[in-house]
């Protein structure tokens, strides 16, 4: 498949440049057979109260509609690119070799940004002018497309810890200076987990976050992010950073990065390949839960049916992942 491009770039049209007080704001969109949901992401970022936008989609040789999306906003897009590529962080890398803005964020081709999302974080970037990145809150879709709160940061002032802890930065709310991710591009050998593995990454290399206490974005939960595959690499990035202790220093943290290792002790008790026997344990757990929901009183109503499978299931989460906490690191990467 050849190369397809287009957008204003390549049309040789005038970019937009950054001007004093108004930096460029650089906006990435990957992309592959996204015609579903594509048009209302390209909307919230052409509807942004802040107008010193460049927008850039790469697309990884979509066979559906995407690109006729695409060429309909085309005359607003600053460049655009339709081409197999090595996954979603290969894409968003190019995506970042693309931009010129000061700022970059990258928004996900199911997910949309609020419409003073871009305005806000260069409010807060005049403000705070040390910090590189920022990122606010997350607002979670259901499955009829309504709202769902989800915050993504706990207290303000706890940077270190509830990122080590929790690890609950979400992506698609993040702006980064363009310099950081020059620096810090996204590793490709993973295939779902690279912006997580970016975050810790950048904190121990003393980056300088900065919060927005609002919602920045709204995601839909049945992305690529919620797939087996991502939940599973997303368990072993999320286990490491949490054997860290509380009052691990950046530099403890970035030396036991390079050694690829938790910086504590970790004795683990079983004697087999976790990676073979993990997924094993998993299926034999849901498979448990079929069974269960099987048993339950045929006279249930189909309301507590749906309760007994939420509870029974999120239990089971709860021990997949408490099961790949206990002995990942023996077998580990």
């Amino acid at each position: 498949m050849k190369q397809l491009r287009g957008g204003i770039r390549i049309s040789g049209k005038p970019s937009k440049i950054s001007v004093p007080g108004k930096p460029l704001v650089s906006i990435i969109t990957v992309c592959l057979n996204s015609e579903k949901y594509l048009e209302q992401t390209i909307q919230s970022v052409l509807g942004q109260t802040y107008d010193n936008i460049e927008y850039i989609i790469i697309d990884g040789g979509s066979t559906d509609k995407t690109l006729d999306v695409v060429r309909k906003y085309e005359e607003h897009i600053e460049c655009w690119v339709s081409e197999p590529d090595k996954g979603i962080y290969d894409a968003m890398n190019k995506g970042i070799s693309f931009a010129r803005g000061e700022w970059v964020g990258i928004i996900n081709s199911d997910d949309f940004y609020a419409k003073d999302t871009v305005k806000l974080v260069v409010e807060a970037a005049g403000t705070d002018k040390e910090a590189q990145l920022f990122l606010g809150n997350l607002k979670l879709l259901n499955s009829r497309e309504s709202i769902d709160p989800c915050d993504c940061w706990g207290k303000k002032g706890q940077v270190g810890d509830f990122l080590l802890k929790k690890l609950k930065v979400y992506h698609p709310t993040c702006f980064v200076s363009r310099k950081v991710y020059a620096k810090f591009k996204f590793n490709t050998s993973f295939m779902f987990g690279a912006d997580s593995d970016f975050i810790v990454r950048i904190y121990s290399n003393n980056v300088k976050f900065g919060y927005i206490d609002e919602p920045l974005a709204y995601a839909r939960p049945d992305g690529a992010g919620s797939s087996l595959p991502a939940r599973r690499e997303s368990y072993q990035i999320k286990t490491f950073y949490k054997t860290f202790p509380r009052n691990l220093t950046r530099a403890a943290l970035k030396k036991s990065l390079e050694k690829g290792r938790p910086p504590i002790p970790f004795f683990l008790l079983f004697p087999v390949n976790t990676l073979q026997i993990f997924p094993i344990l998993c299926n034999i757990m849901d498979t448990t839960v079929r069974l269960i929901l099987v048993s339950i009183n045929p006279k249930s109503t189909r309301g507590n049916i749906n309760k007994y499978r939420g509870e029974i299931n999120f239990k089971v989460f709860q021990l997949k992942y408490r099961l790949f906490r206990v002995f990942f690191y023996r077998y580990g990467k």
